[in-house]
């Protein structure tokens, strides 16, 4: 009887044992599957089936705005000639087809790139390179790409989801951002607004009267010529150099040092810094005009004179 019940014991409580251990292999087979098909699809999604290139020309725009949802790069440069001249270099994969599109409404000229695909994450890209007239205004929205804009006398305004945004010798007001990605100006005008998530914003080359800098993570640089400036970065330095008189100047962060060279002249002065030195080496009057206030939670505060 006792070898019996032993027995009995044995072969009850085997199966479920068996059942517990095809359940685990049809678990792992299914991982397996799911795995290679993620292989697979992300193998796909790198294979160019197409590669294309193509130039169109359009009668000049006071406007330009492009809207490039796919991962390719914008480049907006001046040209000699009364016309907008596009080139187009535009790449396919597997798991989708780029498109593109032209459009003129009155004085605007539109430009358009998708990625045609049933997926989700599917992949394309079409690169931008477009000729203006000088006095054109750029508007551009860029997914995944870097963007330049180069030579324009008119006001740029710039949206990168992630990627670097580049804007040299534009004579007009400027308006760039980006989620993920440097942002560096050189020019001049009426007014800068730069603002980045994570990247460094370097204004040092662009003089306006009115400048705004703003990033989460990352250094700011802002250079002469303003005479309102609101700098501010949450993780990062902040460094101000300018030899031109302005009416306020106003430098935060939560995390970072603030660095602040301006002329040699009173200033009404408010500085604070809970976590740090401050160096205040410029004269200061309560009735000056010109007013400086720079704050940081975690940072050195600096303020010399040129």
């Amino acid at each position: 009887m006792t070898f019996t019940a032993r027995g009995l014991y044995a072969s009850s409580s085997k199966a479920p044992r068996d059942r517990r251990g095809r359940g685990w292999l049809i678990v792992g087979a299914c991982i397996g599957l799911a795995a290679l098909g993620v292989g697979a699809l992300g193998a796909l999604n790198t294979v160019a089936t197409t590669t294309s290139t193509e130039t169109q020309e359009f009668p000049a725009s006071a406007v330009l705005e492009i809207d490039n949802q796919t991962e390719g790069g914008v480049t907006v440069v001046v040209g000699d000639d009364d016309t907008v001249t596009v080139e187009m270099r535009m790449w396919s994969s597997m798991t989708a087809v780029a498109g593109q599109k032209a459009q003129t409404q009155g004085d605007r000229l539109r430009l358009a790139a998708r990625c045609g695909s049933a997926l989700v994450f599917g992949r394309c890209a079409v690169d931008y390179k477009v000729t203006v007239p000088e006095g054109t205004e750029v508007s551009v929205v860029a997914l995944t790409g870097d963007v330049q804009v180069t030579g324009v006398s008119a006001p740029v305004d710039v949206t990168t989801d992630t990627g670097a945004i580049q804007v040299a010798d534009v004579e007009g007001g400027i308006t760039l951002e980006s989620d993920t990605g440097n942002i560096t100006a050189e020019g001049s005008g009426p007014s800068a607004v730069a603002t980045s998530d994570t990247g460094t914003v370097d204004l040092s080359g662009f003089e306006a009267a009115e400048v705004r800098a703003t990033t989460a993570v990352g250094d700011i640089w802002i250079g002469s010529g303003f005479e309102t400036a609101t700098v501010r970065s949450d993780t990062g330095s902040v460094r101000v150099d300018t030899d031109t008189e302005f009416r306020t100047l106003t430098a935060t962060t939560d995390i970072g040092d603030i660095e602040l060279r301006v002329p040699d002249t009173d200033y009404r002065v408010i500085a604070r810094t809970d976590i740090g030195a401050e160096n205040i080496a410029v004269d200061q009057s309560s009735g000056a005009e010109p007013c400086i206030e720079a704050r940081s939670d975690t940072g050195s505060i600096t303020v010399l004179p040129q």
